[in-house]
């Protein structure tokens, strides 16, 4: 990804993008929900995509330069299909799959703003059998980890940007040795 620049975001928008890209990519979801209440999901169409984000850890890049928090994001989906449905077991798992496929070919996520979230790595897909309150339904979790920087970067500013860098050797840096500096060029 090295012709792409990633940049930071806020939570609510990622979430709001995902949610947003889910709707646009997938219409054969009649309900795509981000953390959403026991109650709503009660009421839901069928089938439904339940988003969660139930972890943050520090990211595994250090600081990446720009003074935000780098931060690896564990997401959840969870797809929802009724019993009642034809070979919904089977459907279940497919429409888990299919995401899966997805997210590892297709998803970084684009902001309202325009910001761009890295790539994913799927950690798996897996039989969802411990959501009391999804106990009638045939439901299906994929996981998935993304890098993030969370804040607004030091760069994002109208301040302009550098034309000239000089580069000093210590001991001799500083307004004293102004002259031992030299500049870095860029050769195109």
């Amino acid at each position: 990804m090295a012709d792409e620049q990633i940049v930071g975001c806020s939570l609510q928008e990622l979430c709001d993008a995902i949610k947003a890209r889910i709707q646009a990519d997938f219409p054969s979801l009649n309900s795509v929900l981000f953390q959403s209440p026991t109650a709503q999901r009660q009421k839901m169409p069928l089938p439904a995509c339940l988003l969660y984000l139930p972890e943050l850890e520090p990211g595994e890049s250090t600081d990446p330069g720009t003074g935000q928090l780098t931060m690896m994001a564990r997401f959840e989906a969870r797809f929802v299909l009724g019993f009642a449905m034809p070979n919904a077991e089977m459907e279940v798992i497919a429409l888990a799959t299919s995401f899966a496929t997805y997210l590892q070919n297709n998803a970084r996520w684009l902001t309202a703003e325009g910001q761009r979230i890295g790539k994913a790595n799927i950690i798996g897909c897996y039989k969802d059998e411990f959501e009391p309150d999804l106990d009638q339904f045939e439901v299906w979790r994929v996981e998935w980890t993304q890098e993030i920087y969370l804040g607004t970067s030091i760069w994002n500013t109208q301040m302009p940007t550098p034309q000239h860098v000089f580069i000093g050797i210590t001991p001799n840096i500083g307004i004293e040795h102004i002259d031992d500096y030299t500049e870095i060029t860029h050769e195109p």
